[in-house]
């Protein structure tokens, strides 16, 4: 049951009309489910954060969901948690605030930190796994060091060196908040796996950025936040083109939370998005929040949907996490036998993959040159999962889905 690819497109849609509140299939008991698809419920649930928002759902619609006393049991019991975990992340947030304006340093915390705090009702319906901040790449180093220098401690193995720089990544490190554990990455661009249309593209250029950043009080204390346009922007190319569809359906509850706050700017929303080749995700994951939430306010720039295709990604909003990188090899792999420069280049860096990859694979620490003596064990590991890959059914079906939404986005 648990890799029959109707089965979980069942439970899938089950879990879409309790986060639709009813709009989608009507009640979850109209579609009755067994324990064993609840506990896939559940699980689904768990691995993309739901829980919290699930537990308002409830909440707010009494004993309308017909849904198991357990499983309502571990819903409020993480509503609980994440109540906690946002006050940690709320102190985390205004300390590393304070220290980088002490430092003269301008920044602006990302997505997740605005939102939970000026933009849903309940913060704990918005958990975040760490704080984002933007910096001027020109100051990415500084930034680090006030932070480690004020309470922030480096903990991944990974600590901060020249080369660190020059690698390509969108942020640094992260660094753990002493006093509450809580993670916060600085970044200096907000994309890393995307590339914009244009070079010139705003939303690529982060001491432009910067420079438009807003001001708004988080308790005694101003917060630098990016405008709500540009937030809205981030919020949907990171889903449709960043994450391709994988990073769970709170983000369209983060969507209509923004639009919630006040009026977007669409002529220039619409504008930014075309200049960076972005139009056509945007439109997806507006459409997504309006089908799963309903009527929202949007002033549309023409683009007629293929038939199907709001299901097919919403479907894959609810991807099983452990199974990413698999799909991301078998879509790459549909690149490489249509001849295109993106699938070798993706093989290439697949079949030689960094030195940190192969020492996870190993358990063995990082720095450690010896990590590469493990490189055909981790090769052979890889191939084996790559062929398995291509005979399981749920991936296969996957594949399928993903690829035509990407072949739509890409055709712009």
């Amino acid at each position: 049951m648990r890799n029959d690819p109707r089965n979980i497109e069942r439970v899938r849609r089950v879990l879409l009309a309790i986060l639709s509140n009813g709009r989608l299939q009507g009640r979850p008991d109209d579609i009755p489910l067994a324990a064993e698809e609840w506990a896939m419920v559940g699980t689904a649930a768990r691995q993309h954060r739901l829980e919290p928002l699930l537990h308002g759902i409830m909440r707010t619609a009494g004993g309308y969901w017909q849904v198991p006393t357990e499983l309502r049991s571990d819903w409020r019991e993480a509503h609980r948690l994440s109540a906690l975990g946002s006050l940690a992340a709320r102190g985390t947030l205004l300390r590393a605030a304070r220290v980088l304006d002490s430092a003269g340093l301008a920044y602006a915390a990302l997505k997740g930190a605005w939102l939970a705090w000026h933009a849903y009702d309940d913060p704990a319906q918005r958990p975040m796994r760490d704080i984002d901040i933007l910096v001027s790449p020109a100051h990415l180093e500084a930034a680090y060091r006030a932070l480690v220098a004020n309470g922030f401690e480096e903990h991944t193995g990974e600590a901060f060196s020249a080369e660190t720089l020059t690698l390509g990544k969108k942020h640094l490190p992260a660094l753990r908040d002493r006093s509450t554990g809580i993670h916060v990455e600085v970044h200096s661009r907000l994309f890393e796996h995307i590339e914009p249309a244009r070079g010139d593209a705003w939303l690529a250029r982060s001491d432009d950025l910067l420079a438009a950043r807003i001001w708004q009080p988080l308790g005694s204390v101003r917060i630098a936040y990016l405008p709500p346009c540009e937030t809205l922007l981030h919020l949907l190319i990171h889903s449709a083109y960043e994450h391709r569809f994988d990073n769970g359906p709170q983000v369209l509850h983060d969507v209509a939370a923004v639009l919630k706050q006040g009026p977007i700017d669409w002529g220039r929303l619409w504008r930014l998005a075309d200049e960076g080749g972005w139009t056509r995700g945007c439109e997806l994951v507006l459409h997504l929040t309006e089908w799963l939430l309903g009527p929202q306010p949007i002033v549309w720039s023409p683009q007629p949907l293929p038939e199907g295709i709001l299901e097919q990604a919403a479907l894959m909003l609810l991807q099983d996490p452990e199974m990413r990188r698999d799909l991301d090899v078998q879509l790459q792999l549909g690149d490489l036998s249509a001849g295109s420069m993106s699938g070798l280049r993706w093989l290439a860096g697949r079949l030689l993959p960094g030195r940190r990859v192969v020492a996870d694979f190993a358990g063995v620490p990082p720095d450690r040159r010896s990590a590469w003596l493990h490189y055909p064990a981790w090769l052979a590991s890889r191939l084996a999962r790559t062929a398995s890959g291509r005979f399981d059914r749920l991936q296969r079906s996957e594949a399928a889905r993903a690829h035509a939404i990407e072949s739509w986005l890409a055709a712009r």
